[in-house]
């Protein structure tokens, strides 16, 4: 993911810190890491556009900008994963 960042020519940030944590039987101190995405809000106050992804994600060599791909900044981009579900699993 590095790599790519800097391909594009964008700032590549790693949330280290944990913001948000809740208090659940069975977790570590109570953080979930899945919780810290809520904190793009925050990084919208330092930037014009941000781009998340989880942890799972691999990012090719071949792959566009995706900056370039979507670049209204007054949109919001996502990808609704439960739609490609509902058309496979039927």
């Amino acid at each position: 993911m590095a790599r790519y960042a800097k391909r594009i020519n964008a700032d590549f940030l790693v949330v280290q810190e944990r913001k948000y944590s809740l208090l659940l039987r069975g977790y570590v101190n109570g953080d979930l890491p899945v919780y810290e995405k809520f904190r793009l809000a925050d990084f919208l106050e330092q930037y014009d556009r941000v781009l998340y992804l989880d942890s799972d994600i691999l990012i090719t060599p071949q792959a566009r900008d995706i900056f370039a791909e979507f670049s209204n900044p007054k949109f919001f981009y996502a990808y609704d994963e439960g739609h490609i579900l509902s058309t496979v699993i039927k």
